[in-house]
């Protein structure tokens, strides 16, 4: 049940001195699911859709010494570019820079590993098995999330460190809270989410403690998201942009339409039938939750955020009799955890795979190296086409979405994917250079772009290339690699 108590409940307090417990296979079993979830996690990753683009951003601004003015990389762009996680890129154009694929490789791992710690750490004194299995189900959940070397990781990470931060002192909530939100604004949208579950906690703590300093952090880090190159500026964006009306793309669908996050959801909630029924609940606890239990539900994406929140507000609270785990022990779950791991690090040293239901087609890529001028593209490989191919060919449409593009022209240009004629008068009025359409949804559009004006060049089995009649041929070449970069 819920309860009212005039202290800190969160703040985790080491259980009374006992003699340790021997470990049981159960507590061995869990630890050991633990470590090789969060070896192989942690170090898996595929070339996201997007990521190509925010490589070619951060290593632009890297090399401009200044946010990127205007939109060069698109010709349709009709909305100012607020460029919500230009410290990520920044971050991935300078490791990139410093160590290429294995560097970025390596940057992943250590900030996924380092959200993961943190969650351990942060249950050093929950009961076993619980601890473990609490945690697997922490590592699993974010996993649509850290499987790829996006600006959402460090959401995984600044999230963790919020629940953490829970525990400690108002004093040191009133400087870590707004410093977390300076960088969190900086490096990826979900901040709005961060703020959320702080409002959401500290409003619990009012109600348990009728403490109202509790606010004093929350207002401080609204202040702290103003301080980026944005202002206020980000925050309208942020109004205009993020909701639950996003159906169009993947992640934001709702859970049950996702498959897997709609059984990593209900597991959540089963662990927090469970959790209520241990009695570990309050209310600073609880409003995060249920806020970020309905709001996964709704949204898919947000599913790994929910069980941070379930695992490290609720689980931490779970106290009991922690066996001594023996060094030797802990040696050989490393190096079990390892042996997956070096595998997954050794393979994507040499390729990182396409991820995504559509890849890029680069099969017929080759055939647009050399080319100059517009490309019509699908959202997909927007950013794909980015990096290879700018700022020569500038795209029509790629994953930055409604930071540069109105929602109409989203709407008009989503009809590229689906082969639809209504992207006929579109075409007519801007008559870009090359339009690259996906097969088989394409086929139709193909053949009437050819009495149109243009002439089929290259096909493959994914995808159709036209060029505009009165440009030179281009051929298919060689494939390009599908591997990451």
């Amino acid at each position: 049940m819920l309860t009212d108590i005039a202290h800190d409940p969160s703040i985790p307090t080491k259980p009374a001195t006992h003699t340790a417990p021997l470990l049981t296979r159960h507590e061995v079993l869990a630890c050991a699911t633990a470590w090789v979830s969060a070896g192989i996690f942690g170090s898996l990753w595929f070339a996201d859709p997007d990521l190509w683009g925010h490589l070619r951003f951060g290593l632009d601004a890297v090399r401009d010494r200044v946010l990127t003015p205007g939109d060069p990389y698109s010709f349709t762009a009709d909305v100012p570019w607020i460029n919500h996680e230009w410290l990520s890129e920044v971050i991935l154009g300078v490791v990139y820079q410093w160590g290429g694929i294995t560097g970025l490789m390596l940057s992943k791992a250590f900030v996924t590993w380092a959200a993961f710690g943190l969650m351990a750490s942060h249950l050093r004194y929950t009961a076993t098995p619980w601890r473990w299995w609490l945690a697997v189900l922490a590592i699993v959940a974010c996993g649509p999330m850290t499987i790829t070397w996006r600006p959402q990781v460090w959401s995984v990470l600044a999230l963790t460190c919020l629940a953490a931060s829970t525990s400690a002192s108002i004093r040191l909530r009133l400087i870590t809270w707004p410093v977390l939100f300076v960088l969190w604004a900086n490096l990826h949208g979900g901040w709005i989410v961060g703020l959320g579950v702080a409002a959401a906690w500290s409003a619990g703590r009012i109600i348990e403690s009728n403490d109202w300093r509790s606010a004093l952090p929350v207002g401080l880090s609204v202040i702290a998201t103003l301080a980026t190159p944005y202002g206020l500026d980000l925050w309208l964006f942020i109004w205009h942009t993020v909701g639950f009306d996003r159906g169009d793309i993947g992640e934001w669908q709702s859970t049950w339409a996702q498959g897997g996050k709609g059984l990593l959801w209900l597991v959540g909630v089963s662990a927090c039938a469970l959790l209520w029924r241990r009695g570990v609940w309050t209310w600073s606890a609880a409003l995060p939750v249920l806020m970020l239990a309905a709001a996964s539900l709704r949204v898919g994406r947000l599913t790994g955020l929910f069980a941070i929140v379930v695992v490290m507000l609720l689980g931490s609270r779970l106290r009991g009799p922690a066996p001594a785990f023996p060094r030797a022990l802990w040696v050989m779950l490393g190096i079990g955890a390892m042996v997956p791991t070096a595998f997954i690090m050794d393979a994507q040293t040499e390729c990182v795979s396409f991820a995504g239901t559509r890849p890029p087609d680069a099969a017929a890529a080759g055939a647009l190296i050399g080319t100059t001028g517009r490309l019509m593209v699908p959202f997909d490989w927007g950013q794909y086409a980015i990096w290879h191919f700018s700022p020569a060919l500038r795209v029509s449409f790629d994953g930055r979405r409604e930071t540069v593009y109105s929602a109409e022209r989203i709407a008009e240009q989503h009809q590229l994917t689906s082969g639809d004629l209504s992207m006929v008068p579109f075409i007519e009025e801007h008559a870009p250079e090359y339009v690259w359409v996906p097969r088989p949804e394409g086929e139709l559009l193909a053949t009437y772009l050819v009495e149109i004006g243009y002439r089929e060049d290259v096909r493959t089995e994914h995808s159709v290339i036209l060029t505009r009649s009165d440009l030179p041929v281009i051929s298919a070449a060689a494939p390009m690699s599908a591997c990451f970069p």
